[in-house]
């Protein structure tokens, strides 16, 4: 084991993220994959959540990460609170890649057939109808509350979005839900 590699593994959470992006943006392989084992489990349930099938969280978080290790040079490493800079910069990253695999879907879907249709992922199937409901922008902003669990003010800074709107989008999503679902299953569900 390298040195570097020694006095990373021994410091706190936040400054090891910054020594990791650091070392990420020189390139280094082994630092980024550091950095994708920490943060590819959230952008994947927000994937799941959001584009509704295994395979395509799957994908989001391949092309998100791979768009990362491009951009990566041009992100700011900041001290103060990077683990929330670097996942909100992460997670917008997967919000634009979402945005252009729905673009896209249509066309996808009308080329296979229904025998190729991906399986429904795991979890509450009934929830993910109703999500599957939602208008995109809105199931992302309900996602990214609720099933990413990310305050509000994360969540405008990671969609470009006002906090206001946030808010509303976030209530039309929940009434919709709520209407649509038994009230206590559809928050026990969120909540786990």
């Amino acid at each position: 084991m390298h040195d570097e590699a020694r006095r990373a593994c021994s410091l706190p959470g936040a400054v090891e993220l910054i020594y990791l992006l650091r070392r990420a943006q020189r390139h280094d392989a082994a630092a980024f994959e550091q950095i994708y084992e920490r943060f590819a489990d959230t952008i994947y349930r927000y994937g799941l959540y959001q584009l509704l099938t295994e395979q395509a969280a799957a994908a989001l978080v391949t092309t998100t990460l791979e768009q990362a290790v491009r951009d990566v040079g041009r992100f700011e490493v900041r001290w103060r609170d990077s683990v929330r800079h670097t996942r909100n910069w992460l997670l917008r990253i997967a919000v634009i890649q979402a945005a252009r695999y729905n673009a896209t879907k249509e066309e996808a879907l009308a080329a296979t057939d229904d025998a190729d249709a991906p399986l429904p992922p795991p979890g509450d199937t009934r929830l993910i109808a109703a999500l599957g409901q939602l208008a995109p922008e809105q199931r992302q902003i309900v996602v990214l509350r609720l099933i990413v669990r990310l305050p509000v003010v994360d969540i405008a800074e990671i969609t470009g979005q006002s906090t206001a709107l946030i808010l509303i989008e976030q209530a039309r999503g929940l009434t919709y839900l709520a209407a649509h679902l038994d009230h206590g299953a559809t928050m026990r569900t969120c909540a786990a």
